[in-house]
């Protein structure tokens, strides 16, 4: 009778131990299921943005100007500038060392992903389930643009995952042309303090210098700046 007993423990205790991933798994397999469905309903229909609407509503500053009676030559005869200081500036206009170095910090593997870096988004996850704060980020430089564009910098995860759509789907909607349209957007949208706004101001402001004429070193202060302009 007590051996009887002790193996119905026994068996108690095997079928618990056993149920125990089992009800994980079906859990899993729920949650996966509404994630498929929240997704497909509220997400996907909803990822298709249209930066260049955005862009077209940036502050950006005016130049006026005026020719020189005697020189006959334009010069610039009034600057105004919104809340904060914006000219828009060319890819062509850039120094290639200045976009590299844009591409090595924020988004290295930049030229080869589709929007979004499954490897530093799987790290943030990684992070954030952790509570280790040193993962970093996992926004690529087409996600930081969808973010500067709209405004939305809520940190929950419906936001990351609706961000992850707009990626994949602006990227695939901008063609071969992709990268460099996100990169020059990117250049022109990021604060760099001080008021100034994009790549063009910011050589101005903390060099005054054109950006054809920045070295190498001024390339790569101003490619650090945006992880902490006020810093």
């Amino acid at each position: 009778m007590a051996k009887e007993k002790k193996s119905s423990k026994a068996s108690k205790i095997v079928m618990t131990i056993l149920a125990i991933p089992l009800i994980g798994i079906v859990t899993a397999c729920l949650c996966g299921i509404a994630l498929a469905f929240y997704i497909g309903i509220c997400v996907v229909p909803n990822s298709d943005i249209d930066v260049s609407s955005y862009s077209r509503e940036l502050a950006k500053t005016t130049v006026i100007y005026a020719k020189n009676k005697t020189s006959g030559e334009y010069e610039v005869y009034e600057t105004l500038e919104g809340d904060v200081n914006r000219q828009w500036v060319e890819l062509s206009e850039i120094p290639e060392n200045l976009r590299n170095a844009v591409v090595a910090i924020e988004d290295k593997r930049f030229y080869t992903h589709h929007g979004v870096d499954w490897i530093r988004t799987l790290g943030a996850i990684q992070g954030f389930v952790t509570g280790d704060d040193g993962a970093g980020g996992g926004s690529t430089i087409t996600q930081q643009l969808i973010k500067n564009l709209t405004g939305n910098s809520d940190k929950s995860v419906k936001r990351k995952i609706n961000e992850i759509f707009q990626a994949l789907t602006l990227e695939k909607n901008l063609g071969d042309t992709a990268k460099d349209q996100i990169l020059e957007m990117y250049l022109n949208t990021i604060p760099y303090g001080n008021r100034a706004a994009g790549i063009k101001v910011a050589a101005m402001t903390y060099f005054g210098k054109e950006l054809s004429e920045l070295n190498l070193a001024e390339c790569a202060v101003l490619a650090s700046i945006p992880n902490a302009p006020t810093r």
